[in-house]
């Protein structure tokens, strides 16, 4: 019973990841609608030419990006147990950032743009991290150290 509990103490529930998600998509989309309404230029270079940044293609980066991030770590923490994962996932999802932000952000036509495209990554990493890193409470009402 009591290694039962612990296994499954050891995992977040599905809401947890369906709000990371869901926060994480949000997120973005929120940072994206401040800069419209700022009156930034998302644009980037495609091409010949150039493509604005539109909701629909930062929902579907965010959500996807979410998605793969959390898939990531359910397999580390199946196969290194939750504390190794959680160091093993930030690393990776660290590294991966910084590549995302070199191949998308930083050929913004503007400096205001690249600003912009970059907090959009930022604030998914960010939401992600926080489900990651979070600490369930224990059967004590303390919280879990794992």
């Amino acid at each position: 019973m009591a290694m039962l509990m612990q296994e499954k103490s050891s995992t977040l529930p599905a809401r947890c990841w369906a709000r990371a998600v869901g926060s994480s998509t949000v997120a973005a989309l929120v940072v994206w609608g401040l800069a419209r309404l700022g009156d930034v230029d998302l644009s980037v270079p495609a091409g010949d030419g150039t493509r604005a940044v539109g909701w629909p293609s930062v929902l579907v980066a965010a959500s996807v990006a979410a998605l793969a991030g959390l898939a990531l770590f359910l397999i580390l923490q199946r196969r290194l147990g939750r504390r190794r994962a959680r160091t093993v996932w930030t690393a990776v999802a660290i590294v991966v950032f910084l590549i995302s932000v070199g191949l998308g952000p930083v050929s913004a036509t503007t400096g205001t743009g690249m600003i912009s495209l970059t907090t959009m990554h930022l604030v998914v990493l960010l939401a992600l991290s926080g489900t990651v890193w979070h600490r369930e409470p224990t059967e004590g009402g303390g919280r879990d150290e794992r």
